[in-house]
């Protein structure tokens, strides 16, 4: 049983790590798309002020 316990632990700690990944994927996904977005609200704002 202690080996079954050992292999189980192993195995949680391996998806912790792969979730952790992947939610460190997703958030430098979408901090880099704001950063996008952060750098094209100053043009659009520009754009709009000379259409008025």
């Amino acid at each position: 049983t202690k080996i079954w316990i050992l292999t189980l632990f192993a195995h949680q700690l391996h998806e912790m790590r792969r979730n952790t990944i992947r939610q460190e994927k997703i958030l430098l996904r979408n901090s880099s798309s704001l950063a996008n977005n952060a750098a094209f609200a100053p043009i659009s704002e520009k754009k709009i002020l000379i259409s008025t």
